[in-house]
C-alpha cells in the first residue's frame, strides 16, 4: 500500500512491484488462450492427468521405500513440458489445416494427440497405483499398442 510519507522512487518501486507480475500474468494468459484457441478444458484436464501421475509417482516411490531422484524427476518434468508443447502444436496444425477442408470430425490432430498422451498418463497412473499394493485391470491388455511405441 502506498502512504503519504513514501518518496517517488518507493511509490514507483511499489506501482512497478505490483503492476509487473500482473502484466506478466496477463500476457501469458493472452498467449495461451491464442495458442490453444478454445481446447482450454481439454488442456486444463491434460493437466490434470499428469499431475495425478506425478502424484502417484511419488506415492509409490515413497511406499516402496525407492528414493526420489532428481534426475528421473527432472525426465519427467520434462517429458510433461514435451507433452503441453506437443499438444499446442496440435491446436496449430488444426488451425492450418482448418481452411483448406482438411479437417473432419474423424481427423482432428489435436483430439489425436491429446487421445493419446491421455492414455500414456492413464498407463503410467495405473502402474503407479499397482505398485502401492492396490489391485486394477490390466489397462495394457484393453490398449496393448499404445505403451510399445512409447
Amino acid at each position: 500500500m502506498i502512504k503519504v510519507t513514501d518518496t517517488i522512487v518507493q511509490t514507483g518501486e511499489k506501482l512497478v512491484g505490483n503492476i509487473i507480475p500482473g502484466a506478466a500474468g496477463g500476457i501469458i494468459t493472452i498467449i495461451l488462450s491464442f495458442l490453444l484457441q478454445g481446447k482450454e478444458k481439454v488442456f486444463a484436464s491434460l493437466l490434470l492427468l499428469m499431475a495425478i501421475d506425478i502424484i502417484t509417482g511419488i506415492s509409490s516411490s515413497l511406499i516402496s521405500h525407492n528414493p526420489l531422484e532428481s534426475r528421473i524427476a527432472m525426465k519427467g518434468l520434462v517429458k510433461v513440458g514435451m507433452y503441453m508443447i506437443l499438444a499446442i502444436a496440435a491446436v496449430q496444425v488444426n488451425m492450418v489445416l482448418a481452411p483448406f477442408g482438411l479437417l473432419y470430425p474423424s481427423l482432428n490432430i489435436f483430439n489425436f494427440v491429446v487421445g493419446y498422451i491421455s492414455m500414456i498418463e492413464l498407463i503410467s497412473i495405473v502402474e503407479n497405483i499397482k505398485k502401492v499394493g492396490v489391485k486394477v485391470p490390466n489397462v495394457k491388455k484393453f490398449i496393448p499398442r499404445v505403451k510399445k511405441g512409447d
